[in-house]
């Protein structure tokens, strides 16, 4: 093999980047259990370079597992003190580390032929190569936790994401094996390829960081602007109910007055057409959702605010807690395109077959929503999935598809019923209460 020309002054150098890029490893694996940094960022680099220099030094001058791995531990609880959390997590935390970052180590060493050593004498392993396998394994397995953190934080990462975390490292190994056993490795070059490998590493992986950071706070902003949007709109359809209200209540009188002289005349028919009128002013302008979760009554009371007038007959059951812990533009995407879809299908159908039901329960960390509207034209299918009734094909027909992508995010499911010429759409969510 390749490695054996080289000496142990060229895995000494070896060692020392190895362990170099350790401090990217041990940083991964930090913000797999910590989320907050709480000490100044020069603390925190400085404990993370006092890792790589006392563990360099040890390793120079001992060489002792025993005296590395108490070491390790004390400097990796130093690393992990700079993050917020209880001390019982940083304890752990720490130990947890060292665990994820022993066992690549282990299957390595002893892959490599190396079982005889004893945690108490000075160590005599110089496999270049093993020192390089095991921390691109140990890289990778921080890498794969990262992403199943994201995942249960309810990031998506798409499989691009998962297959490069695992063989960007293999195949950056596999291209330094490929050089070991060239035949033509000098110290130099060695040590080149190797700083090579590893900066690239890290250089992919934490532009794909920054590139995803970007998008998260990109996303928190549209949030932030929709949710501004929508308080916009309910604080202006509560303003002009309020208006309307208050001159209805300023008239009141004048219309009672009206009434008794229509009475006196018993002019009945006259009476009854002018309660009518009044009648269409109070419901001009409804109200169908005062949960007190603004976005809910929001969307609702936003989409739904020209249905008296579109002679569309609305029945609604929502009855929510205020604080749900559910994305704002999922609700949004949701409740929005099932209104629209609906509101759509009832505006092709003659004014007395309008009827819209709607009802969002919740209940032992559930929700349910159900839409329920007569429709007029057939239910059209492609390739198993209902496609638009509208002209423009190309710029409609995602409301489901995009249903489906935020049912989805909650372990949900959807349901569509269109019997008995009735289109009815059941969501189940799970969720649970913002803490």
């Amino acid at each position: 093999m390749g490695a054996s020309i080289l000496n142990i002054e060229t895995y000494t150098v070896i060692y020392l980047i190895t362990n170099f890029f350790n401090i990217a490893i041990i940083h991964k694996f930090m913000h797999i259990f910590f989320d907050y940094r709480r000490s100044h960022w020069c603390l925190c680099i400085g404990s993370y370079l006092l890792h790589f220099i006392i563990t360099s030094m040890l390793y120079l001058f001992f060489d002792i597992p025993l005296l590395t791995l108490c070491a390790n531990y004390c400097i990796m609880l130093l690393i992990a003190l700079n993050y917020e959390a209880r001390i019982q997590k940083q304890l752990l935390s720490a130990v947890y580390v060292l665990i994820f970052m022993a066992i690549p180590e282990l299957i390595v060493v002893g892959v490599t032929g190396y079982f005889n050593f004893s945690v108490f004498t000075e160590g005599n392993y110089s496999n270049s190569l093993g020192a390089i396998t095991v921390r691109l394994i140990t890289y990778m397995e921080a890498l794969l936790f990262s992403n199943f953190k994201a995942v249960k934080n309810n990031q998506h990462i798409n499989k691009t994401v998962w297959t490069a975390s695992v063989l960007f490292p293999i195949s950056t190994l596999v291209l330094e094996i490929m050089f070991f056993e060239s035949g033509h490795v000098t110290q130099f070059t060695l040590t080149l390829s190797v700083a090579l490998i590893f900066l690239l590493n890290i250089l992919v992986f934490y532009l794909y960081d920054s590139l995803a950071l970007s998008y998260i706070k990109i996303a928190e902003t549209a949030v932030l602007e929709k949710e501004k949007e929508l308080y916009y709109n309910q604080c202006h359809i509560m303003q002009n109910s309020t208006k309307d209200l208050q001159a209805f209540r300023h008239d009141l009188n004048n219309q009672f007055a009206v009434i008794s002289e229509l009475l006196d005349a018993e002019k009945y028919d006259s009476v009854k057409t002018h309660v009518q009128g009044l009648l269409k002013k109070t419901g001009d302008k409804m109200i169908y959702s005062t949960t007190g979760h603004t976005p809910i009554d929001s969307i609702i009371n936003y989409k739904l605010q020209n249905a008296v007038n579109n002679h569309i007959k609305v029945q609604t059951e929502v009855v929510v807690p205020m604080d749900l812990e559910i994305d704002i533009s999922d609700i949004i995407t949701i409740i929005g395109n099932l209104l629209d879809n609906s509101l759509y299908a009832l505006k092709q159908l003659p004014e007395h077959k309008r009827t819209l039901t709607l009802k969002i329960m919740y209940n032992r960390e559930r929700l349910f929503i159900q839409v329920s509207n007569p429709y007029l034209t057939k239910v059209q299918y492609e390739n198993g999935e209902i496609i638009t009734a509208k002209d423009d094909k190309q710029n409609h027909g995602f409301g489901l598809k995009n249903i489906e992508k935020a049912v989805e995010k909650y372990n949900g499911f959807m349901e569509i019923n269109h019997e008995n010429m009735t289109f009815t759409v059941d969501i189940l969510l799970y969720l649970s209460f913002k803490n």
